[in-house]
């Protein structure tokens, strides 16, 4: 005969475990703060698929899901703000420098800026350079590389 005593220990339910949510308080950047609301989502995620309450966690994850929206389009809005307002090309030495050139060197890509340059205006390479690292010196000095 089976035995049908069983004690209310034979069917606790345990809390799954999930490592801790690793938010990174280092910065107030947009981007570190869409960081630590992905790291949000995925751990809600585990949780919820481990057999954790599910309800409460949904909402905790639909409130990092939609902050992380709002703030990826905050993030496009001040991009597109941002390009809209840097002009097309700037003067450098009373040489026009095209925003092809400033890109190129924001990019990282210094041969090709000074490649664009020369195709542009016709200056020389050593000309060309000087302009370049004139430029690439005040990007980097204003924050813009």
């Amino acid at each position: 005969m089976a035995d049908n005593n069983h004690s209310d220990n034979d069917h606790h339910m345990t809390e799954p475990t999930v490592e801790p949510v690793q938010v990174d308080m280092t910065g107030n950047d947009i981007n570190t703060v869409l960081k630590n609301l992905d790291s949000i989502m995925n751990t809600a995620d585990k949780l919820i698929e481990a057999g954790a309450a599910v309800t409460s966690l949904h909402h905790i994850y639909k409130l990092a899901r939609d902050s992380r929206d709002i703030m990826t389009w905050e993030k496009i809005g001040l991009d597109v703000l941002k390009k809209l307002s840097e002009p097309d090309e700037i003067v450098v030495d009373g040489v026009t420098v095209p925003y092809l050139v400033k890109e190129l060197i924001s990019a990282g890509q210094f041969i090709d800026a000074i490649k664009e340059l020369r195709s542009s205006s016709g200056l020389g390479l050593k000309e060309a350079k000087d302009i370049c690292e004139i430029v690439r010196s005040e990007m980097t000095r204003s924050n813009h590389i």
